[in-house]
């Protein structure tokens, strides 16, 4: 597991007159690359506390993770360079490797295809990049009515509203795979079991039933928050309450 060096990413986030940062970056490549997990990990570490966002910093912290035997971190910033770049090979070759090491295994209850397709059609663009596509149509609709307006002739008058009819009704997929993206960027919805071991309870505190010992590296779907708990389902559907302490959002 290669570290990847894109200054030119980075820079551009951190700005070219941010010396800490930079030297924090070069810092942790150089001890990544030198087998000093612990101190790569605390340098990349506060790059992320300082708002940096990078599918590189996050595969590097990853792989940094990975290498120091902490597997609930290194999935959970695997996950988040996926959430980035969705499809890259490395993250996901990497994220398969350090998934197939976690110790639960609740099996899954397949999504439903539609879901599954279209969650996999809004991550094929950013929200941004549906946006504008959803405002190219809707320009585009305007135009073919203007068209049927101000047109003379008849089959240009019937062109035109052909157009416009088609083109804003077809506005309306990107749009809403613009919403989904949105979503998905601001909050996935799912965060990663971080700590060694923890319990999943059927209720919202410790002396309520526990259904399961979960273990680091466990992937869970946020449902709700009552203080320091989170309701959460697991991939097999059954849900359940786990410390907040215990797990971290993707």
């Amino acid at each position: 597991m290669k570290i990847r060096l894109s200054w030119i990413i980075l820079l551009c986030c951190l700005g070219v007159q941010a010396d800490t940062p930079q030297r924090q970056l070069q810092e942790a490549n150089e001890a990544y690359q030198q087998k000093n997990y612990t101190l790569a990990i605390d340098r990349y570490e506060s790059l992320v506390q300082e708002g940096v966002q990078s599918k590189e910093l996050y595969y590097n912290l990853g792989n940094a993770y990975y290498r120091n035997q902490r597997l609930g971190k290194a999935i959970l910033y695997y996950e988040r360079a996926l959430k980035l770049a969705p499809n890259d090979a490395d993250i996901q070759h990497n994220l398969q490797i350090a998934a197939y090491e976690r110790k639960d295994d609740f099996g899954e209850i397949p999504p439903f295809f539609l879901s599954r397709a279209w969650d996999w059609a809004s991550q094929l663009f950013s929200s941004m990049i549906w946006s504008v596509l959803t405002i190219l149509l809707v320009w585009l609709g305007v135009g073919g009515f203007i068209r049927w307006m101000i047109a003379q002739e008849r089959p240009q008058r019937k062109q035109g509203f052909l157009i416009g009819v088609l083109a804003l009704t077809g506005s309306l997929l990107p749009f809403f795979l613009a919403k989904t993206a949105a979503r998905l960027e601001l909050n996935s919805g799912q965060a990663i079991i971080t700590t060694a071991t923890t319990t999943i309870h059927t209720n919202a505190n410790k002396s309520s039933a526990v259904l399961y010992r979960l273990h680091e590296g466990t992937k869970v779907k946020l449902l709700d928050n009552i203080g320091d708990w989170d309701k959460v389902r697991l991939s097999n559907g059954e849900q359940g309450w786990v410390p907040t302490e215990a797990l971290e959002q993707i």
